[in-house]
């Protein structure tokens, strides 16, 4: 429940479908591969969410206010809480690839010109 509402419906996931709905179905799937044994099910389950969890900083959720556009900061809140302060608002979600995304992780000092470019 936790996992839900911090990523909330409205992270996409690779597919462009919610990233929680993916989530869950692939946990969902990991648990059946070892049913058998309920403590290596539920094991397999939280690892798959986990595994799963880092799609959330593949992507940017940015809300329009009068005062200009707002961006998610996914370390700040969760997905909900942010979203419930700004209720009636237009929500954009947009992917990030993951290029873009080593640029603004790793110092620049470490890319190569080939991975800057």
């Amino acid at each position: 429940m936790a996992f839900a509402s911090y990523v909330g419906m409205q992270s996409i996931g690779k597919h462009n479908q919610p990233l929680l709905v993916g989530a869950i179905k692939r946990a969902l799937a990991a648990y059946e591969t070892y049913e058998e044994s309920p403590r290596a099910a539920r094991a397999a389950f939280v690892h798959s969410l986990l595994s799963n969890s880092q799609e959330v900083f593949s992507q940017q959720i940015i809300v329009e206010t009068p005062r200009g556009a707002i961006a998610w900061m996914p370390f700040a809140s969760s997905v909900t809480e942010f979203l419930d302060h700004y209720p009636g608002a237009e929500v954009e979600v947009e992917r990030i690839t993951n290029a873009f995304l080593m640029t603004k992780i790793i110092p620049p000092s470490l890319l190569d010109q080939a991975s800057l470019a």
